[in-house]
């Protein structure tokens, strides 16, 4: 009866092996995928540009309008030459300094011809130093514009009466001013044309831009 349970637990064994053959075990091969974690990119800092010039020209005008936060600027007004620079922004952060007259006060021009750029240039050096110009690639920081504001009042008839036997700037005076204290750009704008502060503004970014990488042996007055 031993060998006959044994005879017939071999010949179960046998037939659930024909009919149940063994499993093969399968690797699986789990492919992972790797996520590169791309670490955030820094807010581009805020070009900072100086703006500057006799009192009641614009310059007000041309901070709220032309240079804000919103599009990318932080503007310091100087209301004197040897005025303070805040704090947290050194002179070496200053990308551009914009030096205002009025189209209709031919003082205001003078006063920047013989006070303003020549002041603004000692404390505001481009990098076209004796230092810097050994260098090939020392760039042309910061830009120096002068901009021409209130041309809406050019043609103004109560202001051509206060003006007297004077007459308003004429364009041509402030590119020819522009050119011989070597400013980077001239410009003209009205605080009642937001366009001409657009475009301001966008001049002055180009300029800073250009200035980065172009020596600055090689920088000349552009007018616009």
């Amino acid at each position: 009866r031993t060998e006959s349970n044994a005879t017939a637990t071999h010949r179960l064994t046998s037939l659930l092996r024909l009919t149940h053959p063994p499993t093969h075990t399968r690797h699986i091969q789990h492919t992972h995928t790797h996520i590169m974690d791309t670490a955030p990119t820094a807010p581009t800092a805020p070009a900072v540009v100086v703006v500057c010039g006799d009192w009641a020209v614009g310059k007000s005008a041309v901070v709220a309008q032309a240079f804000t936060p919103a599009r990318g600027w932080r503007a310091v007004e100087m209301q004197a030459c040897d005025s303070a620079l805040p704090a947290d922004c050194p002179s070496s952060a200053v990308a551009a300094v914009v030096v205002c007259f009025s189209v209709v006060s031919p003082l205001s021009l003078t006063h920047a011809k013989e006070m303003w750029l020549p002041q603004m240039a000692r404390r505001f050096p481009r990098s076209n130093t004796a230092a810097a110009a050994a260098s090939a690639s020392a760039s042309a920081l910061p830009v120096h514009m002068l901009l021409g504001c209130q041309t809406d009042l050019r043609t103004q008839e109560t202001t051509l009466l206060v003006l007297d036997e004077e007459e308003p700037v004429a364009r041509e005076m402030g590119e020819a001013l522009a050119r011989a204290r070597r400013a980077t750009r001239y410009a003209e704008c009205s605080h009642s044309s937001e366009e001409s502060m657009l475009e301001v503004a966008e001049t002055l970014r180009k300029a800073i831009a250009e200035a980065r990488v172009r020596p600055a042996s090689s920088t000349r007055c552009v007018v616009c």
